[in-house]
Formats: C-alpha cells, structure tokens, sequence
C-alpha cells in the first residue's frame, strides 16, 4: 500500500507562515503525522477543509481538491486524517489506519 503525504507535506510549506519546523512522523503503531508551525485553522472550519473545492483563504492559489483527494484515498485504504490545529498554534494532521495492527502484520 502506497500513500504518499506529499500534499500535506506541501500545504505545510505553503501555508506555513514561513516559519518553524514542519515534521513528518511515522509512529511504530502505524500513524503517520505531519506537523508545522504555521498560523493554524479555526476549529469551526476543521470538518470543511477535506470538502471538494473548499480553501481556508479563498483568495489563494489551488482548487481546494488536494486534501479532498487525500482524505478519499486514505479513506479507500482503510484509513482517515485527524487534524489538531487552531490559529497561531500550527498544526497537526494524523493519518491513521483502521486495522494497523493487521496492516503491520502484528495481530
């Protein structure tokens, strides 16, 4: 199985204020979490930033479809994205796995 985070990778970059660390972790038990230190997303707009077409600034560049894409093919692969985040806190999004314990072979 092959899910790349390579656009919330750039969405960090991007949207990261330009400053901080961005880091990307993959914990032994299967999530794969990828943080910055950016200005953050209001809690009321959480559930909306995975909406086709949606942008947290509409006046910025993109369609709003990469993290629709992202959570649609994380979804077909058995798995979801968490995101802790409120403004000038950065923020984390968690890309965990229904089965991972099945996933990484360890029943």
């Amino acid at each position: 199985m092959a899910v790349r985070p390579s656009n919330l990778v750039r969405n960090a970059v991007q949207y990261g204020g330009g400053r901080g660390d961005i880091l990307v972790k993959v914990e032994a038990d299967g999530p794969v979490l990828i943080s910055d230190q950016g200005i953050g997303i209001a809690a009321e707009l959480h559930s909306r930033i995975f909406e086709p077409f949606y942008r947290v600034n509409p006046h910025g560049s993109g369609a709003g479809l990469g993290l629709s894409m992202v959570n649609e093919i994380i979804a077909k692969h058995g798995g979801f994205i968490e995101i802790k985040s409120s403004p000038g806190q950065g923020s984390v999004f968690a890309i965990r796995w229904q089965n991972a314990l099945q996933i990484a072979g360890r029943n």
